[in-house]
């Protein structure tokens, strides 16, 4: 819009663009949704694009439109809370062409960035929030956003209604259980159950001996953030992996960190795992 004024900008979600076309099909205005899309859109943007898994139909026009869009030199962005091999029931012709994009993944944020967040959402609100509540706040929402604003909006009406100063102890009376209690210590067996979760496996796989690729790089991941996250010496931590010997740990640390820095899906991984383990 700046470089152009007249550029037209269309968003919506998969879903809004599934059941667009479904109304579409029933009342005979395909051509009309296709216009929408293909010829008047200067760049689409559409958000949550996972959600066209297993919708063949839906898959197959939205193709058609990339295609359209594509090769006449307009933009497209698409947001997914997976990365596109990840997401199940694609059709490969898509998901060759959604990889064949910027991929850009974005994490949830940390606690400074949570914290800058949250003090700017208060300025709109025009709450001044201390700098230490603020902290405390941001260290109990791992991330979400919305859920840090549902924090400050039911926090500015209880401020206003008891008109008793913002601190600490006032937050956790009245924001109940909205915020996480103190933070978990992580565990190996913490990260055993996250990590086996996220790559869907089994715990005793990872603590196991099998050596099948589906398990061995899950069990190195698993390995190196329970490294990273705790303070257990390697033996200690060979113990929690089904008594392995510290070199086995000491191996799988050093392989992952090793990959870390050029391999981006491992990346997102550790990410993601972090994120989800709170740290």
């Amino acid at each position: 819009l700046q470089q152009n004024a007249a550029s037209r900008i269309v968003y919506t979600t998969a879903e809004d663009f599934v059941n667009e076309m479904i109304r579409a099909l029933r009342f005979k205005r395909m051509e009309e949704f296709r216009a929408r899309y293909r010829q008047q859109a200067h760049c689409l943007i559409i958000d949550d694009i996972q959600f066209l898994s297993g919708k063949d139909r839906s898959q197959a026009e939205f193709f058609h439109t990339f295609e359209s869009l594509k090769n006449s030199g307009r933009q497209i962005i698409l947001t997914a809370d997976v990365l596109p091999r990840e997401i199940d029931k694609l059709e490969p012709r898509l998901r060759t062409r959604f990889e064949g994009g910027l991929l850009a993944d974005i994490q949830a944020p940390d606690v400074e960035t949570m914290t800058a967040i949250l003090h700017k959402k208060a300025d709109a609100l025009n709450m001044e929030v201390p700098p230490e509540l603020a902290a405390w706040i941001s260290s109990r929402l791992r991330g979400n956003i919305r859920e840090l604003e549902g924090a400050l909006n039911r926090l500015a009406a209880l401020h206003r209604f008891y008109n008793e100063r913002l601190t600490i102890e006032f937050a956790r009376r009245h924001l109940g259980g909205m915020l996480a209690e103190e933070a978990q210590a992580i565990t190996p067996e913490k990260i055993l159950r996250e990590v086996a979760r996220y790559y869907n496996v089994k715990v005793n796989d990872l603590v196991g001996d099998r050596k099948l690729k589906g398990i061995v790089v899950p069990r190195q991941v698993a390995m190196y953030l329970a490294r990273k996250h705790t303070n257990l010496s390697f033996p200690d931590l060979g113990r929690a992996f089904g008594g392995r010997d510290h070199s086995t740990i000491q191996h799988a640390c050093k392989k992952i960190k090793e990959m870390e820095p050029t391999d981006a899906d491992l990346r997102s991984h550790l990410g993601a795992l972090e994120s989800s383990l709170g740290v």
